[in-house]
């Protein structure tokens, strides 16, 4: 189970190094050509606002997810049948502190 929680923990980090790499992109190119966005009805930085506000929505639902592991101790209930996702001893703090940053 241990590969869930690497997967886990590379969603959450390429989430967050999408976001980060598409954001100084558009402010390098609003920096190097600032007459092509006063075209536009709607600011120069509004697509990064939306690309945040996604960005937290997919890793929340990833701490929700670990969240919702937690309590059953890796075992994840649905249906009526249990799927151990992470084994008994998971450092659920590393998992947040991850998905945090």
């Amino acid at each position: 189970m241990k590969k869930l929680y690497d997967l886990l923990g590379i969603a959450a980090w390429s989430f967050v190094g999408v976001f980060l790499g598409s954001s100084i992109y558009t402010f390098y190119d609003y920096k190097t050509r600032p007459g092509l966005y006063a075209m536009q009805s709607a600011p120069w930085y509004l697509s990064i606002q939306v690309r945040a506000v996604f960005t937290l929505a997919l890793v929340a639902a990833v701490l929700v997810l670990a969240r919702k592991l937690q309590p059953g101790q890796g075992v994840l209930e649905a249906g009526g049948k249990k799927l151990e996702v992470f084994p008994k001893n998971t450092n659920y703090t590393m998992l947040y502190v991850t998905c945090a940053v």
